[in-house]
């Protein structure tokens, strides 16, 4: 025989039914709804690197959102930075949790140390444990996200040094002329740069290589400027041209976030050409002595040409172009009798040298002038012309000109 029992029995148990299954039922509901819930949304950006000396500064800004009806809690969230062999640094965030439908914003900047070692592409990996929980019921979801930039190419953004070059003229020699150069090297980078190997070639606009001028360079401070000061010695013959080419040369390195760079310079500007009277001293003048001894001849009278030129300078200069003019001069007027031309000469520093020359006035041109007056001369007027310039210029020259009075009356061309 079978009891059945109580009224008050049979609720409770009806109670504990239905309570059971309810509780399976949200169980169930939670189950499903954990199942189903989206993972944050991150978004992840590296937005600026700043290089220095020692170290990079690494800009990024982190965003992730919660899109779900329910808490998010993140755990041991961090960030790893790598390449493709080496682990640079591994840092750690502030987690937390993430109400429904809010977000989590960081944004760090980071330091880091590269050592010289090769970089290339930077990899940036996030990683954090998401737990979901509503009740009692919790999961865990494993997370990474990586963003990868370059850092050769922020490398190969840094900026070049940009040169100012005043040059000025310096001391002749007997074959060169100084010439100076004060280079001025500004750096715009935030750290600092070494110039070394500065060369500068220096060309005519013909092609001509004239000369090379060197300097050993130095430290350029960040964001700041240096001057160097280069001297050398440039061939007469540059003066056969328009402008001077300078070309210049160099390599600026630096230490950027622990990595050697080294950028080539590479650089002309021109100048132009100066009077050749620049370089020549104004304190000693050139000085000349032309005579000429006169004799009967054949049919009229012999000069002998002599013209004394001493060179007070330290410097050779030639002597070309020399041609004397000779004329019959009377009181208010002068006619044209002959030319006499000397060969070109060098004249050594300090030294003196004696050009010779003949010429021939015949009683004829003397006597029996035809230009008015018509009568001889009591004079004749001497004058030279001649260019002084350097040894091996052409383009370039000083143009000399003095005359002087000759009396022709111990001659008896005229009473005395």
């Amino acid at each position: 025989m079978v009891t059945l029992p109580g009224r008050k029995t049979l609720f409770a148990i009806i109670v504990l039914v239905i309570l059971f299954l309810a509780n399976i039922a949200v169980s169930v509901f939670l189950v499903l709804t954990l199942n189903t819930a989206s993972l944050p949304t991150i978004d992840m950006r590296v937005t600026n690197i700043t290089m220095g000396a020692d170290e990079a500064l690494l800009t990024y800004n982190l965003t992730i959102d919660n899109n779900n009806g329910f808490d998010l809690t993140l755990k041991q969230l961090q960030m790893s930075i790598t390449n493709a062999t080496t682990h640079f640094a591994t840092i750690p965030l502030q987690g937390g949790t993430i109400p429904a439908h809010q977000s989590l914003s960081i944004l760090d900047s980071p330091r880091l140390h590269f050592n010289a070692t090769p970089t290339g592409a930077l990899t940036v990996t996030l990683s954090c444990d998401i737990d979901i929980g509503i009740a009692m019921i919790h999961k865990t979801l494993p997370m990474t996200l990586s963003v990868t930039t370059n850092i050769d190419d922020i490398l190969d953004q840094i900026k070049i040094p940009s040169l100012l070059i005043e040059p000025s003229f310096g001391t002749v020699t007997n074959t060169t002329i100084g010439l100076n150069a004060n280079i001025t090297v500004t750096n715009p980078n935030a750290f600092d740069l070494t110039l070394s190997d500065l060369g500068i070639a220096i060309t005519t606009n013909t092609g001509d290589h004239v000369g090379t001028l060197t300097s050993p360079g130095g430290v350029i401070p960040a964001a700041g400027s240096a001057t160097y000061r280069s001297t050398g010695d440039i061939a007469f013959v540059f003066l056969n041209a328009d402008r001077l080419i300078l070309t210049i040369t160099a390599n600026a390195g630096g230490t950027i976030a622990g990595i050697t760079k080294t950028i080539p310079i590479n650089t002309s500007v021109a100048i132009t050409i100066p009077n050749l009277d620049i370089f020549l001293p104004h304190d000693h003048p050139l000085e000349l002595h032309l005579g000429i001894d006169l004799h009967h001849y054949k049919n009229g009278l012999q000069g002998n040409i002599n013209l004394s030129v001493s060179n007070p300078t330290g410097i050779p200069l030639y002597l070309k172009d020399l041609r004397i003019d000779y004329f019959s001069a009377y009181p208010h007027q002068m006619n044209f009798l002959s030319s006499s031309n000397l060969s070109p000469h060098e004249l050594t520093p300090h030294g003196y040298f004696v050009f010779n020359g003949t010429i021939f006035f015949s009683w004829r041109e003397l006597l029996l002038p035809s230009q008015p007056p018509l009568l001889p001369p009591p004079r004749l007027f001497a004058v030279l012309n001649a260019n002084a310039t350097l040894t091996g210029v052409t383009a370039h020259a000083i143009w000399i000109k003095f005359g002087y009075f000759m009396d022709l009356r111990p001659f008896k061309v005229v009473p005395t």
